[in-house]
């Protein structure tokens, strides 16, 4: 089966197309891509990822999904 991360985040820079949360973890410039989470798998050795949604209750924070 491989492994399996069971808990990732990918998020673009907080912005009027895609808000969502910010916090002093989450700067409104900070952004984690597909991209770079691919690489991290590589690099880890990580087959397969499930993605979770970030913070944010409002319906404004999943206009993205």
């Amino acid at each position: 089966m491989g492994k399996v991360d069971a808990h990732v985040h990918v998020f673009a820079k907080a912005s009027d197309e895609f808000p969502r949360e910010t916090n002093d973890v989450l700067s409104a410039d900070r952004e984690e891509t597909a991209e770079d989470l691919l690489g991290e798998m590589e690099a880890s050795g990580i087959d397969k990822a499930c993605l979770v949604q970030i913070g944010g209750t409002a319906y404004e924070h999943h206009a993205y999904l």
